[in-house]
C-alpha cells in the first residue's frame, strides 16, 4: 500500500526561479534608474556651472566698483572755492564768481590750480 506521496523539489532550482523573477521586474526599471542617474549629473553640472559664474559675475561686479570708486571726479559749480571733501587730482571746481561759463580748476592738495586758461582775462 501506497501512503501520502510528497514532491521531490530542488530547493537551488526554486531559488533560481525566484531570483530570475526578480531580476525581470528590476531590468525594466534599470533603464529609468540609469535616465534619473545621468540627470542628476547633468544638474550637477549645471548647478557648477552657475556657481563659477556667479562667481564671475561677483568679481566683475566688485572691480567695477573699485574702478567707479577710484575713476570717479567730483565737479562743484559755485563762487567760493569748496572747502571740505577734496580729493587730490579728484576735485573738480566751475569757478563761477565772474560769471559763467566760468574757470574749470583742480584741487592739487594745497589749493586750485588752472586746468584751462581764463578765457574771459583773453577777450579782453
Amino acid at each position: 500500500v501506497f501512503s501520502d506521496y510528497r514532491e521531490i523539489v530542488d530547493p537551488n532550482e526554486e531559488l533560481r526561479k525566484l531570483y530570475n523573477k526578480v531580476l525581470a521586474s528590476l531590468g525594466s526599471k534599470q533603464e529609468i534608474l540609469d535616465q534619473l542617474d545621468k540627470l542628476v549629473k547633468e544638474t550637477a553640472e549645471k548647478a557648477n556651472d552657475a556657481q563659477k559664474e556667479s562667481e564671475s559675475a561677483k568679481k566683475i561686479a566688485e572691480r567695477v566698483q573699485e574702478n567707479l570708486k577710484n575713476n570717479t571726479v567730483n565737479i562743484i559749480e559755485a563762487k567760493n572755492g569748496p572747502t571740505d571733501n577734496l580729493i587730490v587730482g579728484k576735485t573738480l571746481w566751475r569757478d563761477i564768481s565772474n560769471g559763467k561759463p566760468g574757470i574749470l580748476k583742480v584741487w592739487n592738495g594745497k589749493g586750485w590750480e588752472l586746468l584751462i586758461p581764463d578765457v574771459e582775462s583773453v577777450k579782453k
